[in-house]
C-alpha cells in the first residue's frame, strides 16, 4: 500500500476533533492531563458519539490493565521502555519493534514495511510532573503488559476507522477524574463485523457512459446487493455473477436487490439470463424472466413497455391494482406489452428490437438490412411487410390505395425509430421540407401526385391487378435472401441514421448501397414507357441522382458514402417524363455497411 493508493488513509483524512480527543485520552491514561485539558476532553466526549465510543474503549482498556497489574503487585520503580528492554535483555522477555508493530499496523502495510500513519497521533501535549510510584512487577511481565497496551490502542484505533455507523446503546461512562462528574452516553457494542455485501454483477463494457453520483461506478466495477446503478447518458453492459448479461441504456436507474431481482425506476434494460429467473420490478408491476432475452423500458411517468426477443416472460401488475386480474400476462417471442398502474395489455406493434440497445459487442455484424430497419427490426431480423403513408406519417399494416395528393408538408412517424418521416414531393411549390430538422430541397419533375403507399417486401400489395413484379435483371427480390422498398414516383422516405448508431454504439456507418429499377411487369403500353428519376439526400443535400431511367434500363447501383456527422438520409422517387404509367420503382437489397469503432 502506498500513500497514492485508494485505500491509504492519512491523518488529513480523519476527524481533527477525534484526533485531538485521542491525544487527550492518552494523556489522561498517563496521568498528565491538566484541568483545562480535562474540561476540553469532557466537551469533546459529550459532543460527539464517535469520540464517546473511543473514550469508553480506551478507559476500559486502561482500567483493565491497571486492575491486572494491581493484582500482581506494584510496578518496578522505572518506566518500562520497549526499546530498552529489547536492548538490555537480549533473548529475554522484552519485546522489540518487530513484535509490536504488527499490532499497530494494517497487515498489508506491515508486510510492505511501511508504518500506517493513521494510528499515530499528531497531538503534542506538554509534560506535567507526576508523582513517582514504587512498583514491584516481575520483569517478565513488563514486555507483556506493554504489548497488551499497544495492542489495545491498536484495536481501539482499528475500531475508530472501521466502524462509522455503529448501533448505539446507552451505557454509563466512568467519572471524569478532573471534574468528578459522570454521565451516560451512546456507544456501539462490540460484536462481529457485518457480512460483506453479496456481489451481483460486474461492468463488462461501456459506451460513452456518463455515470450519475460521485461513487459511480464502483472502483472494482462490481455491483452488490443494495447498490444503485445510475447513468445519465451512454450505455453499459454488465455480466451477472450467476451467468447472463444486462445491457443498460441511459438515462437509467435501478437497484440490485439480489442476484434474481432488480428494481427499475427509469430507463431501458435488456436482459439475457440462461435459464431465466430474473424479476424486474417496475413502478407499475413486475416482469418475470422465464428463460429468454427481453427488454423493459420505464418512462418518466412510470409507464412500462415490455418486449420479448427470445423465449417468454410473465408481466403482472402490483398487488395494489384492482382493475386487473391477478393472473399475469404471458408474452412469447416477438410480442410486446404496455403496463400501467391499472392494466397490462398487448402492444399491437409487437417487439421492436430497434427500441432497445441489445449488445455492446457487435464485431460480427458488418452490414444491416435497411428494409428490416424500416420494418421495425434491428437490421438483422429480416422483417418485411409494412406500409408508410407519406401523406400522414402512419406506419403499419396498411391497405393499398390509389392516388395520393401532396399537402406540401413533412409528416413525422411514430413507433418506428429508424423512420424519421415521409412526404409526397411537390414540384409546384418550390422547396420541400425533407426531414425533422427542417432541411429543404427543390425537386424537379412533374406534379404533386403519387400512387399508393410506400411498402416493404416481399411481395408488394397494390390496389389493382397486376401487382408489381419483383424481378429485376432476372433476380426475384421477394425471396427471403433479398429485400424491397417500393417507392412510387413523388413518394419520399427519410431515415434517422442516429437511431442506428444508438443501437450499435461500437460501430460506424460507412455507406448506404442498393440497386434501383422499375418493376418488370410494367410493360410499355403504346407511347407510354414507364420511366422515373431517383434522388438520395443527406441532411437536405444531394448525394446521388439519376435524373432519368426507364423499364428498359434494368437496375443500377447506388453507393453513398456516409460521414459521422450525417443525421438524416432521404430516399426519393420522382417522375422523369410525361408518362405516369406503372412507374413501380423498386429499391432492392438496401444495406448500411458498418466499420469497427466510433
Amino acid at each position: 500500500m502506498t500513500p497514492d493508493s485508494p485505500d491509504h488513509i492519512t491523518p488529513d483524512n480523519t476527524n481533527p476533533q477525534l484526533e485531538r480527543a485521542i491525544g487527550l485520552i492518552s494523556a489522561l491514561c498517563d496521568e498528565q492531563l491538566t484541568s483545562a485539558q480535562a474540561r476540553e476532553l469532557e466537551t469533546l466526549v459529550l459532543g460527539d458519539v464517535e469520540i464517546r465510543s473511543v473514550y469508553l474503549r480506551m478507559m476500559h482498556l486502561d482500567a483493565g490493565l491497571h486492575h491486572y497489574a494491581s493484582a500482581l503487585g506494584s510496578l518496578p520503580d522505572r518506566e518500562f521502555d520497549l526499546a530498552e528492554d529489547s536492548k538490555n535483555e537480549p533473548g529475554g522477555p522484552g519485546m522489540d519493534e518487530t513484535m509490536v508493530l504488527p499490532a499497530m499496523n494494517d497487515p498489508q502495510d506491515y508486510n510492505d514495511g511501511e508504518f500506517d500513519e493513521r494510528f499515530r497521533s499528531s497531538i503534542v501535549l506538554p509534560e506535567v510532573p507526576r508523582p513517582q510510584v514504587k512498583r514491584t512487577l516481575p520483569p517478565w511481565l513488563t514486555g507483556g503488559i506493554a504489548a497488551a497496551l499497544v495492542l489495545g490502542v491498536g484495536l481501539a484505533a482499528y475500531v475508530i476507522f472501521s466502524s462509522r455507523t455503529p448501533i448505539l446503546t446507552q451505557v454509563p461512562v466512568p467519572n471524569n477524574p478532573a471534574t468528578k462528574t459522570g454521565t451516560s452516553v451512546a456507544v456501539a457494542p462490540v460484536g462481529p463485523p457485518p457480512p460483506p455485501p453479496i456481489p451481483i454483477a460486474t461492468v463488462a463494457l461501456t459506451s460513452k457512459a456518463v455515470w450519475s453520483g460521485a461513487d459511480m461506478p464502483p472502483r472494482d466495477g462490481v455491483f452488490a446487493a443494495g447498490q444503485v446503478l445510475a447513468i445519465s447518458t451512454g450505455d453499459a453492459q454488465l455480466t451477472f455473477r450467476r451467468g447472463g448479461r444486462l445491457v443498460v441504456e441511459g438515462p437509467a436507474e435501478f437497484k440490485f436487490v439480489s442476484d434474481t431481482r432488480i428494481e427499475l425506476q427509469s430507463g431501458k434494460i435488456v436482459a439475457r439470463i440462461p435459464g431465466g429467473g430474473l424479476v424486474v420490478a417496475c413502478p407499475s408491476g413486475s416482469v418475470t424472466d422465464l428463460g429468454t432475452e427481453f427488454g423493459v423500458a420505464v418512462a418518466s411517468d412510470g409507464g412500462t413497455q415490455v418486449a420479448v426477443f427470445e423465449g417468454r416472460v410473465a408481466a403482472s401488475l402490483n398487488s395494489s391494482a384492482t382493475t386487473q386480474p391477478a393472473k399475469p400476462l404471458l408474452l412469447t417471442v416477438g410480442q410486446a406489452a404496455v403496463m400501467t398502474t391499472k392494466a397490462v395489455s398487448l402492444d399491437p406493434t409487437g417487439a421492436v428490437p430497434q427500441r432497445f440497445v441489445r449488445s455492446l459487442t457487435n464485431e460480427d455484424i458488418n452490414s444491416l438490412d435497411v428494409t428490416d430497419l424500416i420494418s421495425g427490426g434491428d437490421g438483422t431480423t429480416h422483417r418485411r411487410g409494412i406500409g408508410i403513408n407519406p401523406s400522414t406519417g402512419a406506419v403499419g399494416k396498411l391497405q393499398p390505395v390509389f392516388a395520393i395528393n401532396s399537402d406540401g408538408k413533412y409528416h413525422r412517424t411514430n413507433g418506428y425509430p429508424f423512420i424519421d418521416g415521409a412526404f409526397v414531393a411537390d414540384t409546384t411549390r418550390g422547396a420541400t421540407t425533407v426531414d425533422s430538422a427542417g432541411d429543404q430541397f427543390h425537386f424537379t419533375g412533374l406534379g404533386a401526385t403519387s400512387y399508393n403507399f410506400i411498402f416493404t417486401g416481399g411481395k408488394i400489395p397494390w390496389p389493382e391487378k397486376p401487382e408489381p413484379d419483383t424481378v429485376l435483371n432476372g433476380i426475384d427480390y421477394s425471396t427471403p435472401d433479398h429485400s424491397i422498398i417500393c417507392i412510387h414516383p413523388n413518394n419520399a422516405l427519410t431515415v434517422d441514421l442516429n437511431s442506428v448508431r444508438r443501437i450499435y454504439p461500437d460501430r460506424t456507418l460507412k455507406n448506404f448501397r442498393c440497386r434501383v429499377g422499375i418493376s418488370g411487369t410494367a410493360k410499355p403500353k403504346g407511347p407510354k414507357i414507364p420511366d422515373a428519376a431517383v434522388v438520395v439526400l443527406v441532411d437536405g443535400s444531394l448525394r446521388f441522382q439519376n435524373p432519368h431511367f426507364t423499364i428498359f434500363d434494368g437496375s443500377f447501383e447506388i453507393n453513398v458514402p456516409l460521414r459521422q456527422t450525417d443525421r438524416f438520409m432521404t430516399l426519393v422517387s420522382t417522375y422523369a417524363g410525361p408518362g405516369n404509367y406503372r412507374n413501380w420503382v423498386l429499391w432492392v437489397d438496401t444495406k448500411l455497411d458498418l466499420s469497427v469503432g466510433h
